[in-house]
């Protein structure tokens, strides 16, 4: 989750300027309706009016499409989520961002989402014609958008249309992270709200026969029977996502991982999800290979490496399903366990969500590490305080240079994708603002 999009202020306008302005290039400016779309509005003709217009409708972009002659006068609302955010998202961080999705469809009242996963980076397929979600899920409501009357395609959502009643849980996390940069809009994961997401899973996500078997073949032959005890550990570049920008040492997660086993009643075993190698080999030196079970997987090799398995490029769509297929296995068979060690993860935060019964204990940063980092902050505060003006302006830089990286990003996942949304009006630049999408819903 290291990748966050579309913070507020500055780079939600940017980048709605910048997708339509493109789309303004290739295509121009289309005047005419087809004979089964209806426009809502007219394209903005400059680059001024578009930011005014992003800026007052507080950045919320949607397309729309009309089915004329349909029996049901009813509106399909389509989750298409890597059309803005194709990227730099795991397997994880794509199903939580979806979710929200979904569940930013149920705030405008549209219950019945239509979910693609089209071309989202290393766990779908390179081909945006290929509906990715159905390697993993079952279909959400197949073939609804072309049944119904109205259909509504997000382009570019935004929780503040709906005056903080909506909260991303792609920005929930365990502990608070409000000070980290990204962070800044996180909030609390509690019992509540697992609850509440868990409603959403229930409804809307449910793994295909193919993954079920898996899951149902590994459990049986080497969790069943067993009180158990997931852990989850993430390392290589997850330091960049914690506040002490790095990492808990490792013997920190088989110490805490050995209190709790001891409380549990016989039998009892360790069922181990990492992103590396080395995490897995000091389990099962520690417990002994009877006593802890992981699934094959593609990992790094060692803790501190640097490169995830998100992030590595595959050349064959089987080799991208593979890892996903092992991401959501880990993520099921987490949620199968009664007792949860974890830190901050994507994976963490699904598993709780999967199983909002399960016992939680989240793996607490090194204390003394913390009290020392703040005692040099003391002995340095005249030379923090000589080197503000110099940090200040370094960080806008890279601030800067981190918008012009996301907006690009944006715009290449928009450019790879926009021909295959299933709204017409997206290919042709005609994008639609809160107050119009409203109008366009009212009395379905």
């Amino acid at each position: 989750m290291a990748f966050r999009v579309l913070r507020k202020c500055f780079v939600v306008p940017a980048i709605a300027v910048i997708l339509i302005c493109l789309k303004y290039f290739f295509f121009g400016h289309y005047a005419r309706n087809s004979g089964t779309i209806t426009r809502i509005s007219t394209p903005v003709p400059s680059v001024e009016n578009v930011t005014i217009s992003s800026i007052k409708s507080n950045a919320f972009l949607a397309a729309t499409m009309i089915n004329k002659g349909m029996l049901y006068p009813s509106a399909v609302c389509v989750v298409d989520p890597a059309i803005i955010e194709c990227i730099g998202l795991g397997f994880a961080a794509f199903l939580l961002k979806t979710l929200d999705h979904i569940r930013f469809c149920g705030f405008l009242g549209i219950h019945r989402p239509v979910v693609y996963w089209r071309a989202c980076d290393v766990v779908c397929s390179r081909n945006p014609r290929v509906n990715s979600w159905n390697w993993y899920f079952e279909p959400v409501n197949p073939g609804l958008e072309i049944q119904v009357e109205k259909v509504l395609c997000i382009i570019l959502p935004n929780e503040d249309v709906f005056g903080g009643r909506f909260i991303r849980i792609l920005d929930s996390s365990f502990r608070n992270r409000s000070m980290m940069k990204g962070y800044e809009h996180s909030t609390i994961i509690t019992d509540r709200e697992r609850k509440q997401v868990n409603k959403v899973i229930n409804q809307y996500v449910t793994p295909n026969s193919r993954i079920k078997e898996k899951v149902r073949v590994f459990y049986d032959r080497h969790l069943a029977g067993f009180n158990l005890l997931g852990v989850h550990v993430r390392g290589t570049d997850h330091w960049t996502e914690t506040p002490e920008q790095k990492l808990p040492p490792l013997l920190s997660w088989v110490n805490k991982a050995a209190e709790i086993l001891e409380t549990l009643p016989h039998p009892r075993k360790v069922f181990i999800a990492s992103d590396n190698d080395e995490v897995i080999k000091s389990f099962v030196e520690f417990f002994g290979k009877e006593k802890v079970a992981f699934i094959d997987a593609v990992r790094a090799k060692r803790y501190h490496s640097q490169i995830p398995p998100h992030d590595i490029r595959f050349s064959t769509d089987s080799n991208a399903r593979a890892l996903g297929t092992q991401v959501l296995m880990d993520i099921l068979l987490l949620a199968r366990c009664e007792h949860f060690l974890h830190a901050e993860s994507s994976v963490a935060s699904l598993a709780s969500y999967f199983n909002p019964n399960m016992r939680s204990y989240f793996l607490d940063p090194d204390k003394k590490l913390l009290k020392g980092e703040k005692q040099d902050h003391n002995r340095n505060a005249q030379n923090e305080e000589i080197n503000a003006r110099q940090r200040q302006t370094a960080d806008f830089l890279q601030d800067w240079e981190e918008k012009l990286t996301e907006g690009r990003e944006m715009t290449q996942c928009f450019l790879k994708i926009h021909k295959t949304n299933t709204c017409f009006n997206t290919t042709k630049g005609i994008l639609v603002d809160l107050e119009e999408t409203r109008r366009f819903l009212k009395g379905h």
